[in-house]
C-alpha cells in the first residue's frame, strides 16, 4: 500500500507557529476532491450544480481524526488555485480553542 507525506505530516508546525492545511477543493472549483488514503492521492468525489462553486478553499489538517471520524477540517479564504496544496495558516482562535496551537 502507497504511504504518502501527507499521511505522516503534523497538523501544527510548532517552531514557525503555523498550521499544515492540505487544500483538497480550491476556491472556485465547481468539482470536489477527497483525499484518498489507501492511494495517497486526491480523488474526484462530486460536481457541484451549474453556476456555483466553492467560495472558499476547503480542506484538512493532516494527521487529526474528529469526533465525527473525519479530518479536522479547515476553510481558508486564500486562493490556493488547486487542490493537494499546502498552505501554511496562522491560527485563529477557534483553532486555539480545539487546543491545537
Amino acid at each position: 500500500m502507497p504511504q504518502s507525506n501527507v499521511s505522516h505530516m503534523q497538523p501544527f508546525d510548532r517552531e514557525s507557529g503555523f498550521l499544515n492545511v492540505i487544500i483538497e477543493t480550491p476556491k472556485g472549483s465547481r468539482n470536489k476532491f477527497k483525499f484518498d488514503e489507501k492511494h495517497g492521492l486526491f480523488m474526484f468525489d462530486k460536481a457541484m450544480p451549474i453556476g456555483q462553486s466553492f467560495p472558499f478553499d476547503f480542506g484538512f489538517l493532516p494527521s487529526t481524526i474528529g469526533e465525527d471520524g473525519d479530518r479536522l477540517r479547515a476553510v481558508r479564504e486564500a486562493l490556493a488555485g488547486f487542490s493537494s496544496a499546502l498552505e501554511h495558516s496562522q491560527p485563529n482562535s477557534r483553532v486555539r480553542a480545539l487546543g491545537l496551537a
